[in-house]
């Protein structure tokens, strides 16, 4: 008989679970001090309030309201620490920038966990890349099939995933790929470079094709079984772009086969109001992949339950701040660091999300 095994917590390593990392609650944004502690951050700290910071969440330093709220407890007991000021109102007027502060302490292994497996489990999970361009996240290169490093980063995030849930068998468990779908487009703005008079459909299928041939190529050489995809180069106006022409004085082009003339001639809201700035149009640069997969060990031993030993990891995170008063130098205030235990999130997952789907599918 065929056995297909997988348990809920390797689900959850699989899926790099990390706690409350979604939009602040109204817990937090209903604090007594929330709209003066935001008010006083630093650019750069208002990046890190909102996970925003790069160089943070590269090291999978993310804040989630827990530490949130702490934080601005904290801001609160230093405001009414103290005999400088006579009271915490005139304290924070002399304040002028508050910075926060993280860093990773440590990385942990919990202890092994023994639990049953029941054979008849099925790990069949869909993976889901939604790559998106924005200010911080790049799916392609400007005017190119060259693959963005946020989107090659989504793609390795889940081989990693793939290989880690083979490990956790072995290697004995066959893994099979049952859905493969890629969307791409680009954007209206005018192509350039390599691409200077080519077409927005002959870009965006430049585009599915290199995405097919990365993920692949790749998943086949851990051994994956991969069909043939359905791809979708149109885009959401059917000529392989999504959004607005360029706003005026840019000019508009139409494509004619796999080349594209100048038209200035057309209705330049035909798909839309033209955006403000390039930068709006970076959303309309777009890879969405839904990848689901499928595993089976072979052989009809270790019938009914099995044993498995599960590792999981967590990291000890510091957060805290520091004032900045008018007139004189940063200073480090006493007792500013607040300890807390994250499960570890690979810092490189960005648009990619995983879940567990119910059915068996057939091989």
């Amino acid at each position: 008989m065929n056995k297909i095994l997988i348990t809920e917590r390797q689900l959850e390593i699989l899926t790099n679970i990390v706690l409350n990392e979604q939009e602040m609650s109204s817990e937090v944004t209903s604090h007594p001090l929330y709209k003066s502690f935001v008010k006083k951050l630093s650019d750069y700290s208002k990046k890190i309030w909102t996970n925003t910071n790069r160089s943070y969440t590269k090291k999978g330093l993310t804040l989630d309201d827990e530490e949130r709220l702490a934080l601005l407890n904290q801001f609160q007991e230093l405001l009414n620490r103290g005999k400088k000021y006579k009271n915490a109102k005139q304290k924070y007027k002399k304040l002028k920038t508050i910075n926060i502060k993280g860093k990773n302490m440590k990385l942990e292994t919990l202890p092994t966990v023994e639990e049953d497996m029941d054979v008849n489990s099925c790990p069949t999970l869909q993976f889901d890349i939604a790559a998106i361009g924005d200010s911080n996240y790049e799916p392609f290169k400007d005017n190119s099939y060259e693959l963005g490093d946020g989107l090659k980063d989504d793609i390795q995030v889940l081989v990693d995933d793939i290989k880690g849930l083979q490990s956790d068998y072995e290697g004995k468990l066959q893994v099979k790929v049952l859905n493969f779908d890629v969307k791409t487009s680009a954007s209206r703005i005018r192509n350039g470079g390599k691409y200077n008079g080519k077409s927005f459909l002959k870009l965006s299928k430049d585009r599915t094709t290199n995405v097919v041939n990365t993920i692949t190529k790749a998943l086949q050489n851990i051994g994956v079984e991969v069909p043939q995809p359905t791809v979708n180069f149109k885009g959401k106006n059917g000529d392989g772009s999504s959004g607005p022409h360029p706003r005026d004085p840019y000019k508009m082009v139409k494509d004619e086969g796999d080349t594209q003339t100048v038209d200035n001639n057309q209705d330049r809201t035909a798909y839309g109001a033209p955006l403000n700035t390039d930068a709006d149009y970076d959303k309309f640069k777009y890879c969405i992949v839904t990848l689901v997969i499928s595993g089976k060990v072979e052989g009809d031993e270790d019938e009914g339950k099995v044993e498995a030993d599960t590792e999981l990891k967590q990291v000890t995170q510091e957060w805290g701040l520091r004032l900045a008063m008018k007139r004189r130098r940063k200073i480090k205030l006493p007792n500013w660091r607040i300890s807390f235990k994250k499960r570890y999130k690979n810092p490189r997952r960005r648009k990619i999300t995983s879940k567990m789907l119910t059915k068996c599918p057939k091989w």
